[in-house]
């Protein structure tokens, strides 16, 4: 199974913009929070150094603070595209990743397309969580379909892709083949998943007071207890 390759240290701000004229008053006015200031800096330098990542992610950075979210994303764009360490920062990637759990918009398209062209394979867990326990079919199903168009759906682990799958399907008839499958696994790793699974009872008809499981109470019961006794 191929694995994302490990961070490499990420560029030093004072590296990468101290050489830059202007930028150290620009950096003093996001420091003293008077970030309109500093964007309108940080923007005109970047005329004169488009290739600089690191300016492009600050730009990026300052503005998200000013919920200037399409400003925001193509910075962070093109920090990604000129650097790929960026796509292991932490910042970077948890400001993405809050988007695939807002409702359908213009923003959520452009950050789920960078997620998949550039941040999937550095965040392949990270999606693979998404779309398991996000309480939200909205985001489950989103992370799936990042990590499937990214092709990296195929490098999750041989639990995370069964836990996924059985995540994604609608009716207790077809899930309940993937829970013996994923139990078959023997995986402990599944167990939190199975667990919540069984431990809902009600969610189902019209009322939403039926077993959304009841048709495979007895085998999502026993793979639960065999798991857990691991």
């Amino acid at each position: 199974m191929p694995t994302a390759p490990p961070p490499g240290p990420m560029p030093s701000p004072s590296v990468a913009l101290a050489e830059l004229p202007g930028a150290k008053a620009a950096l003093e006015h996001i420091r003293q929070g008077n970030t309109t200031i500093a964007l309108t800096q940080l923007r005109g330098l970047v005329t004169s150094h488009p290739n600089s990542a690191h300016l492009h992610y600050i730009i990026g950075k300052a503005s998200s603070a000013m919920s200037d979210d399409v400003g925001a994303l193509t910075s962070f764009r093109k920090a990604v595209d000129l650097d790929a360490r960026y796509a292991r920062d932490r910042t970077l990637v948890d400001l993405v990743m809050g988007f695939i759990d807002l409702p359908d918009g213009a923003t959520t398209t452009m950050a789920m397309k960078l997620l998949t062209d550039a941040l999937a394979a550095a965040n392949r867990d990270r999606l693979a969580k998404a779309a398991i326990t996000s309480g939200r079919p909205q985001t489950r199903e989103r992370a799936f379909r990042i990590l499937a168009d990214s092709g990296e759906l195929k490098h999750v682990q041989p639990w995370q892709h069964e836990a996924i799958a059985l995540r994604q399907a609608p009716s207790c008839e077809q899930r309940k083949p993937m829970v013996v499958k994923l139990g078959a696994l023997g995986d402990a790793r599944a167990l939190p998943t199975l667990a919540a699974m069984a431990a809902s009872r009600r969610g189902c008809g019209p009322a939403g007071s039926d077993d959304c499981h009841a048709c495979m109470r007895d085998e999502l019961d026993r793979i639960v207890a065999q798991l857990a006794g691991k």
